[in-house]
């Protein structure tokens, strides 16, 4: 594994369980986010270039569970399980 790999493992989103908006923590830059449905259907696509995702408003979208799918500047990827109550 090289150093960048182990950064992007320490990424997290939180609060999760959410209600309304979502904070991404990451020690590299997030450069696209995108927010799936348990049907497997992308309800959020975003891409930054600039200073990278780190907040998503999630509040117009109902109870349930969701896959966020993170990309990073290495084209590192990684899914987060999340909740919205």
């Amino acid at each position: 594994l090289s150093i960048d790999e182990n950064d992007f493992n320490q990424t997290s989103v939180y609060p999760n369980p959410f209600n309304d908006v979502i904070n991404i923590s990451s020690p590299t830059k997030i450069v696209k986010a995108n927010l799936v449905d348990v049907l497997g259907k992308t309800v959020v696509s975003l891409k930054s270039s600039s200073e990278g995702i780190t907040i998503i408003d999630l509040s117009s979208f109902s109870n349930g569970m969701y896959f966020l799918m993170l990309e990073n500047e290495a084209n590192e990827k990684k899914t987060i399980k999340l909740i919205k109550e």
